[in-house]
């Protein structure tokens, strides 16, 4: 997990339900519940058993659970493993990554270089308007 202690990775638990905003810049871990705002500059990791839905802003994504809704901006690489959903997304991604049997809902985007920054603006705006 470059280079990070496993005391250096935030974690939610299978059985865990999270409800709210969580800024890190390190590596994340969901196996439980998580409905909210997440930001890291590390990497996310979504078990297979997790479900989410929000905004996520990460360097990279590694996505094994299910999606009901919500926004992916991904820096570098979204990676999306076999068996996993995102039922409706806006997902922005610099690389993808797309295992046989993932299913993907709602719209993709590339970004370009400069562009991760400029998303990352709309997505918090519209984050502020719903509030």
């Amino acid at each position: 997990m470059d280079n990070l202690n496993t005391n250096d990775v935030n974690r939610i638990s299978a059985g865990t339900v999270f409800k709210g905003e969580i800024t890190s810049p390190g590596d994340i871990l969901i196996d439980g519940k998580f409905d909210g705002h997440l930001e890291s500059t590390g990497k996310l990791t979504v078990g297979s058993e997790a479900q989410v839905k929000g905004a996520f802003i990460c360097r990279d994504i590694d996505f094994g659970g299910s999606m009901e809704s919500g926004t992916f901006v991904v820096k570098d690489t979204l990676s999306l493993r076999s068996g996993s959903a995102i039922k409706e997304g806006d997902i922005s991604y610099g690389r993808l990554q797309v295992e046989l049997d993932a299913r993907l809902g709602g719209t993709c985007h590339y970004l370009a270089e400069g562009e991760f920054e400029k998303k990352i603006e709309s997505v918090k705006s519209s984050n502020n308007s719903k509030a």
